[in-house]
């Protein structure tokens, strides 16, 4: 199942290897969890939450 994030996120305000960073995680595991490929909802609200962060800043 594909996630709906935050338009703005496609328009690299914020990319999946600052998140990736942030998280302590792979960007390719960062791209599994958003595109629905892998299963982890914590970390997916944790993904959520970066963004949103992200976007208040601009």
């Amino acid at each position: 199942m594909k996630h709906n994030f935050h338009p703005d996120f496609n328009k690299r305000l914020v990319n999946k290897s600052e998140i990736a960073r942030l998280l302590g995680i792979s960007r390719p595991y960062v791209s599994m969890l958003m595109s629905g490929a892998r299963k982890n909802p914590e970390m997916l609200e944790r993904i959520k939450s970066i963004i949103k962060q992200q976007l208040k800043k601009v």
